[in-house]
């Protein structure tokens, strides 16, 4: 799809699912890179309904034709931890207003208490689920298994295209 398409069709939902992923800015010279918006470029932004999701890739995509619609206070723009998204948006002079943000929600309805620990396996590995990541989350509410290690192959992505297993994370990222 091109951009255009992808905002014909998200224009009028009132609802959109917000995702990013982000990359090392300086090639891992600072600790950071990959989480302070200073430090760290967006490479893949994820939106989209239940029904479709658009991965687009920032290193060749102006995401000024998205501006309307992640910077309307009609539309919700659900995410975990959506201060992520908001605070490297805002390196893109995008000031995103109407969010719903799963990972505060959760953290409000158990007033932050931690879980006791229940082990999961994933990948052969036993993870305890006492926090609130999306993973935690998917497996506390609807035991589903994900694995999130996906997203580390973002850091030093460069120039390389996306893989298949990448689009896939991206999409399902924000179905979740």
């Amino acid at each position: 799809s091109s951009i255009k398409e992808c905002v014909d069709y998200l224009i009028d939902k009132p609802i959109l699912g917000l995702d990013i992923e982000t990359t090392q800015k300086y090639g891992g010279r600072y600790k950071a890179e990959g989480l302070d918006p200073h430090l760290s470029n967006i490479v893949m932004l994820q939106i989209g309904t239940l029904d479709r999701q658009y991965i687009i890739d920032v290193r060749c995509t102006n995401l000024n034709p998205l501006k309307p619609i992640l910077e309307d206070p009609n539309t919700v723009l659900v995410g975990h931890n959506i201060k992520f998204e908001y605070k490297h948006l805002l390196n893109h002079n995008i000031k995103i207003n109407n969010v719903y943000d799963t990972m505060i929600v959760e953290q409000i309805l158990h007033n932050g208490l931690q879980f006791p620990k229940l082990g999961k396996r994933v990948n052969d590995v036993i993870k305890n689920y006492d926090g609130y990541s999306l993973e935690d989350l998917l497996y506390r509410y609807l035991q589903k298994q994900v694995v999130k290690t996906t997203r580390l192959e973002f850091v030093d992505i460069q120039s390389k295209p996306f893989t298949e297993t990448q689009i896939k994370y991206g999409a399902e990222d924000i179905i979740f």
